[in-house]
């Protein structure tokens, strides 16, 4: 479809770029243009979900493939022009941001708008494709380039539309009922990760959240995997989106935890554990009914994250094939 059969067409592709580009990169563009127009808030950042869906084959019956997290925002410049941003992720900072670049394309600063923001952004995400391209090994020769390849092709979801719906709707359940347990299935990544943390992260990770890998579980087959099947960055703990390791490497490390403006901008701990089972620590709070008990690490950290409300960490526990979470809502005793 173009202009000439949808006079949106060109909104929809500006809003469409908006909405894949890194935070970082639109972040970088938007302060090297010194870009800060008058405005009113139509509708200040949400986080919320929609629902995916996909469909098998060119005629095949349309199914709901999962949901994936959005931020939308709204906003009117004083020229009277409104703009919307829709973005993945929870950043509410790019959701306002795409909402403003929205609403100056409709204005007569619209080329330079182009030119300083979303042409770069098109080159930046071209050469994005071309770099995991090359990293995938299809550019690339020789045997031991081509057996890193086929490792870090293996291992994503077998069955995608099945296996991501599957995986999400186990993570959501022990997310929202604390103590609960769950074996999730469909994807094996790389040694020395187990299978739950590979799943936890191919079902929530993204080019928008960076990961922090443990000593023990960074591996350049860990790595190579992660970025081919989820295309997520990796950086150091005080920029972490999600975070992986055994509990004695995660503990004491700068981790966000949210601010009182944006308490969700704080980092999930992916916990490798040798075991979990519904004993030891007592816990309480939303999702169980009275109290439930699991297995933790230890209890004092977990009781001084809780009292952080609403910031703090919000966990994910992983051995084998099973995986529970212990959000920031939760009390332990």
């Amino acid at each position: 479809m173009n202009e000439k059969t949808d006079p949106n067409a060109a909104r929809k592709a500006w809003l469409g770029l908006l909405a894949r580009c890194r935070a970082a990169d639109l972040n970088a563009l938007w302060t090297g243009a010194a870009l800060n127009p008058d405005h009113t808030v139509l509708r200040s950042p949400e986080v919320g979900s929609v629902m995916v869906r996909g469909r098998a084959g060119a005629v095949g019956s349309a199914f709901n493939l999962g949901e994936v997290t959005v931020t939308r925002a709204s906003v009117r410049l004083a020229s009277g022009q409104d703009g919307h941003g829709y973005v993945q992720g929870r950043d509410k900072v790019k959701a306002t941001q795409a909402a403003l670049i929205d609403a100056l394309m409709q204005t007569a600063q619209a080329d330079a708008i182009r030119a300083a923001v979303l042409t770069p952004l098109q080159e930046q995400m071209a050469q994005t494709r071309a770099t995991r391209g090359h990293q995938g090994g299809f550019l690339y020769h020789g045997p031991r380039r081509r057996l890193m390849q086929a490792d870090a092709l293996s291992g994503g979801f077998a069955n995608a539309p099945i296996d991501a719906a599957h995986a999400f709707r186990h993570i959501m359940q022990v997310m929202a009922e604390p103590g609960r347990i769950e074996t999730v299935t469909g994807g094996t990544p790389p040694a020395p990760l187990s299978q739950a943390a590979g799943i936890v992260l191919l079902t929530l990770c993204d080019p928008d959240t960076p990961v922090f890998l443990a000593p023990s579980r960074d591996t350049k087959a860990v790595r190579d995997w992660i970025t081919f099947h989820t295309g997520a960055p990796f950086c150091g703990a005080e920029d972490a989106a999600f975070a992986v390791g055994t509990w004695d490497e995660l503990t004491g490390l700068p981790f966000p935890i949210g601010t009182a403006e944006y308490p969700d901008r704080s980092t999930t701990l992916i916990v490798e554990c040798d075991a979990i089972t519904n004993t030891g620590a007592t816990l309480r709070g939303p999702g169980i009914k009275d109290s439930a008990t699991l297995s933790l690490p230890e209890t004092t950290a977990f009781q001084a994250n809780a009292k952080l409300f609403p910031l703090g960490l919000d966990h994910f526990l992983t051995a084998g094939d099973q995986v529970a979470a212990l959000p920031r809502t939760t009390k332990v005793s």
